[in-house]
């Protein structure tokens, strides 16, 4: 009996030891896998804080960019073609059988010389209500093209040219009766359109819608200033074009980068 005794508690004994040795185990790889874990985190929170200064070192460098980019973007505006028209005095004699021509210049205003300058103009009788329609047909138009504008020139095929009042058949239309009393009462005008496309020598392209109205307000001195119809005072616009240069684009360096918690180990503690 005591023989049974014995064995029974060396068994219970041995039992106790293989699940103490199972737990241990257990535990162990339980504390190696907590101290992995926070050796993965900590390496993960000096990788934020390198990420962040590299960004920070990004955005030094953009900026940098940016104010460069600006800076090329003012010189070359700067420097580059700019083609102004004008309309030239004095004012045309009207009267009925008369035709209608607009004297007027082009000139390179600009720092830079001006290529492939091509100019349409026409010249519309329209009410004051009236729709005006800015389209350039030929041989109604005129079309001048010039290859090369230096600056501060005027193309030499313009310094005697004007624009026809003409039929969409390119014949000069004669002013009849009617149409001289609604000029003389202010019930319609002669609007002059002109349309010219360019290009710097950047390469930039650029363009320039003119519209003057006829007779000129407030005042003939003041020859180059669009009154009266609004059709042709909404139609003087030009480009904005900019140098080839573009602002570099800001990147995502606005999102904030969360914060990294790391739990310390149970080990630890204490």
């Amino acid at each position: 009996m005591a023989v049974i005794t014995a064995f029974a508690l060396a068994a219970t004994c041995a039992a106790a030891l293989f699940t103490w040795r199972q737990i241990e185990i257990a535990r162990r790889q339980a504390v190696a896998s907590e101290e992995a874990a926070y050796a993965a985190c900590v390496g993960t929170q000096i990788s934020r804080t390198t990420l962040i200064e590299a960004i920070e070192q990004g955005r030094v460098a953009r900026a940098a960019s940016i104010a460069s980019t600006l800076q090329t973007i003012v010189a070359t505006r700067a420097e580059s073609a700019h083609i102004a028209p004008y309309i030239k005095g004095p004012n045309p004699w009207l009267s009925p059988g008369s035709t209608f021509q607009m004297p007027f210049g082009l000139k390179n205003d600009g720092k830079t010389a001006a290529k492939n300058v091509v100019t349409f103009a026409r010249v519309l009788l329209v009410g004051e209500k009236d729709a005006a329609q800015f389209v350039y047909r030929l041989p109604a138009s005129l079309k001048i093209v010039t290859p090369l504008l230096a600056a501060g020139e005027e193309p030499s095929s313009l310094r005697a040219s004007s624009i026809p009042f003409a039929e969409d058949n390119g014949k000069l239309h004669l002013i009849t009766q009617d149409e001289y009393q609604d000029l003389m009462f202010n019930k319609k005008r002669f609007l002059i359109l002109i349309s010219i496309t360019y290009t710097d020598t950047l390469g930039i392209h650029h363009w320039m819608h003119f519209c003057r109205t006829f007779p000129i307000e407030p005042s003939p001195q003041d020859r180059n200033v669009s009154t009266g119809h609004q059709d042709c005072i909404e139609y003087n616009r030009e480009d904005h074009n900019t140098a080839a240069p573009t602002v570099p684009d800001r990147g995502t360096t606005d999102g904030k980068i969360p914060e990294i918690t790391c739990p310390v180990p149970s080990s630890r503690r204490h």
